[in-house]
């Protein structure tokens, strides 16, 4: 299963690059990005396998995280900060930037105000930022991420802040698509998966899509910012 959610958030992402900087780089500019939370260092790692063009930094608070990634032979750049304080970065960097089910995590709505603030300042002008988050507008999944999933896995402990769509909606980027996606249960057994994906597959192209697991925001900086 994380696998592929892997799989399917790179290819997501790559697909909107594609889509928005494809008409206005040459094919020789190499488009650069930065990773929010990055742990150690899945997401950029396979986003350059899918298009060996990208050049992606990787941004986390926990040096250990950090240590980790430089243990497995990642040679990207890898900066250790907040994403809601990102400390010797210049303004206009990055040409995107990304944050996969990682906001969540920061101790204050407060915070995840000053993130949006960052990646705006840190973005290039037209600049898109991804946010990946849960979809929290299926009761059943927030009922699951609050109360079940603290309670079976070690990622998260029940007191996350989950991002909601008025927020993003309030910072000052525009809103360029928004993509609701994944019905397959993270604790489905392998030998269920290809059928799983299959149905997951055509849910996420139906009118039923409002009510899949994840989101993704895409969100650009305004050109004349």
């Amino acid at each position: 299963m994380a696998e592929y959610l892997l799989d399917v958030k790179t290819r997501k992402i790559v697909a909107q690059l594609e889509k928005y900087f494809d008409s206005v780089y040459p094919d020789d500019i190499r488009l650069r990005g930065i990773d929010l939370g990055c742990g150690t260092g899945g997401y950029f790692i396979r986003l350059e396998q899918i298009d060996p063009s990208l050049e992606i930094d990787g941004l986390d608070y926990s040096k250990k995280q950090i240590a980790h990634a430089k243990e497995k032979g990642v040679k990207n750049t890898l900066i250790h900060a907040s994403m809601s304080e990102i400390v010797g970065v210049e303004e206009g960097t990055y040409d995107f930037a990304y944050a996969i089910n990682s906001i969540h995590h920061l101790p204050s709505k407060d915070d995840q105000i000053k993130t949006f603030d960052e990646i705006l300042r840190i973005l290039k002008p037209g600049g898109l930022f991804f946010v990946h988050e849960i979809n929290i507008k299926n009761p059943i999944i927030k009922f699951y991420v609050d109360y079940i999933f603290p309670r079976t896995r070690n990622i998260d402990d029940g007191s996350e802040i989950w991002l909601t769509e008025s927020l993003v909606r309030d910072r000052n980027f525009a809103v360029e698509h928004i993509d609701y996606f994944t019905f397959v249960p993270d604790f489905t057994p392998s030998f269920l998966m290809g059928g799983m994906v299959a149905i997951d597959k055509l849910l996420s192209q139906s009118p039923l899509s409002v009510f899949g697991a994840h989101a993704m925001f895409v969100l650009r900086k305004p050109a004349s910012q």
